[in-house]
């Protein structure tokens, strides 16, 4: 039985977000037998970690609804950047014929190229900040890492929600910028989406460094770009896939950094001494 592209499409996704998974979970899991006990411990306490950071994120998540009262307290400049990201990516639609003539000469042979190096320079990018976290005993450049990857299953999961939900056809279709709600998977892309997700997470985990960053977001254009070549995606597609996957990131980043330094509050250390045995509690305030 034949394969649409679009069963194509995911599974080559899936292929990739697999890669880059297995270099973390190989890190984590494998790593103890070659470089000792006190490596191992680090490497049982981030998988620990990360599967505690997975279900208080997933409760945050679902009782997200009953947030709804704090709306109110947005600030004018959240809708300004939302308003910019909005008319941004309606600006982008007005353009997406004339971006999609110019990208139509990238072929197919070069399109995949730009792909698959874009992914490659990605999972590079995070195995070198987790393993500069073990390397240099830096626990937050760990937890970067671990959270950009749940941040890349995260994103893909809502973009294929989306694409369900506008429908919108794609450019090889030949309907049209403007075919939406029409049973199409252009918008946005399930590619591009995770790609920007670990270009975030790659620069937060190295503070925004230039020299870093603009490597890492220059990879996941890569991939977009790749994308259009192919003649898959319409430019606003990888715009709007763009802001969804660093979103995504910069979201959970705050999430765990705010849930960290609640619990730093109040700290429990056990007392162990040669008669005596107890609990300090240590609250900051």
């Amino acid at each position: 039985m034949e394969k649409t592209r679009g069963s194509e499409d995911t599974e080559r996704f899936h292929g990739r977000a697999l890669r880059v998974a297995m270099i973390v979970l190989f890190l984590l899991l494998s790593a103890p037998g070659v470089f000792g006990e006190e490596l191992g411990a680090i490497l049982k306490g981030d998988l620990g970690y990360s599967g505690l950071t997975l279900w208080e994120d997933a409760k945050t998540i679902a009782r997200a609804p009953l947030e709804i009262g704090k709306l109110s307290e947005v600030t004018p400049q959240q809708l300004l950047v939302t308003a910019l990201v909005l008319g941004s990516v309606g600006g982008m639609i007005a353009l997406d014929r004339t971006i999609r003539d110019r990208a139509k000469g990238i072929d197919d042979g070069s399109a995949l190229t730009l792909e698959y190096a874009g992914f490659g320079l990605l999972s590079g990018g995070m195995a070198a900040l987790y393993g500069t976290g073990l390397w240099t005993d830096d626990e937050q450049m760990r937890h970067a890492a671990l959270t950009g990857v749940e941040s890349a299953g995260v994103s893909a999961v809502v973009a294929s929600l989306m694409k369900v939900a506008f429908g919108r056809e794609r450019p090889d279709a030949n309907k049209g910028p403007y075919a939406w709600f029409q049973g199409g998977r252009s918008f946005v892309s399930a590619d591009a989406t995770p790609a920007f997700a670990l270009a975030e997470a790659v620069a937060a985990g190295f503070d925004h460094r230039w020299e870093v960053t603009v490597p890492a977001y220059m990879a996941a254009t890569a991939v977009g770009v790749g994308r259009m070549g192919r003649d898959r995606h319409w430019a606003s597609d990888i715009l709007a896939s763009a802001f969804l996957g660093i979103g995504t990131t910069k979201l959970f980043n705050y999430m765990h950094r705010e849930r960290e330094q609640a619990s730093s509050q109040i700290s429990v250390v056990p007392l162990l001494a040669p008669r005596e045995m107890g609990l300090r509690v240590q609250v900051q305030y």
